[in-house]
């Protein structure tokens, strides 16, 4: 169960968005112009910095901020100005707010597909057969995959699939080893339906070229599911 508090005071904003920074979270900032996901790229003792795409924030606009980090999900809102850089880049300064809401959760955002984004992994076991699964979520921490085999899922749990390809379409790959945590059998959604089982998998020994890879992939589809939500 999700567990929420209020932060408060600029020692305890400046902490969290410093952590934020360190650990190179995504940061969610939303406007009435525009939405977008980024990092933190640097702070001071005011404020923080960001990259900026599209429409400048309003002057005095108040941006609803979101953090995903890993002690939780931070939330605030808070002024910021916009501004140009040097080099021709857009940038936007957000100021430190007074209070912050935390919400203890799952340790990464998790996108979850329907459907209609239909997406898929396949590699090939140690016994040499090839498969294919459809992925049912992803979040920068791991995927869940969804299995037609009951005894072939539950033969995986605790092994790792080694270089599995997991294809986003035209959002990119992303070549991976996936540790299986668990598997569980899925609720059928009518009578028809073939049974099929849900498996929680963990990825192992990311690398840095892979990490931006993911950030990559993970903020495309994000940006997909908040039009997906406008249409």
């Amino acid at each position: 169960m999700d567990e929420s508090y209020v932060k408060q005071g600029l020692f305890e904003s400046v902490a969290i968005i410093r952590e934020a920074l360190k650990k190179g979270c995504l940061v969610d900032i939303h406007s009435k112009n525009a939405d977008v996901f980024c990092k933190i790229q640097k702070l001071d003792a005011s404020g923080f910095y960001v990259p900026w795409e599209g429409d400048a924030p309003e002057t005095e606009e108040n941006l609803e901020v979101e953090i995903f980090a890993d002690t939780g999900k931070f939330e605030f809102h808070a002024a910021a100005s916009a501004f140009n850089a040097p080099g021709g880049e857009n940038w936007l300064y957000i100021h430190y707010p007074d209070a912050i809401n935390v919400t203890q959760r799952r340790k990464h955002p998790r996108l979850t597909f329907s459907d209609r984004r239909v997406y898929t992994a396949q590699g090939k076991f140690n016994d040499g057969l090839y498969y294919q699964f459809r992925i049912k979520d992803l979040s920068p921490g791991g995927c869940a995959l969804i299995a037609e085999d009951g005894e072939r899922a539950q033969a995986l749990i605790g092994t790792t699939l080694r270089n599995i390809e997991l294809d986003f379409g035209s959002h990119g790959t992303l070549a991976a080893d996936l540790f299986v945590l668990s598997s569980e059998k899925m609720a059928a959604s009518d009578d028809d339906a073939a049974p099929a089982w849900h498996l929680s998998c963990q990825f192992k020994r990311i690398s840095e070229p892979m990490r931006r890879n993911l950030d990559s992939i993970v903020i495309k589809l994000l940006l997909e599911e908040k039009r997906l939500h406008r249409l």
